[in-house]
């Protein structure tokens, strides 16, 4: 499925890269849960100079992507 909004593939319901939820009403209901993540996980993507961060609930086990900068990422260590 391609996303409406931003035009790239969508894998679940969610699309990771711009939010849009294409869920119905009822599996937004099923689905509530107050994540708490208990695992961060990065990845580095020299090519772009980007990143990933992906946070894992440890309730739902939904993993939540975040692309950031690697110069955003430079600055967190420090």
């Amino acid at each position: 499925m391609i996303c409406v909004n931003c035009g790239r593939a969508i894998n679940g319901k969610v699309c990771d890269c711009c939010g849009t939820d294409y869920r119905t009403d009822e599996e937004k209901k099923e689905l509530e849960c107050n994540h708490i993540y208990n695992s961060v996980m990065y990845e580095e993507l020299p090519k772009d100079m980007t990143g990933i961060l992906m946070f894992k609930c440890q309730k739902c086990n939904q993993i939540t992507t975040i692309h950031i900068t690697s110069d955003f990422m430079r600055s967190m260590r420090w």
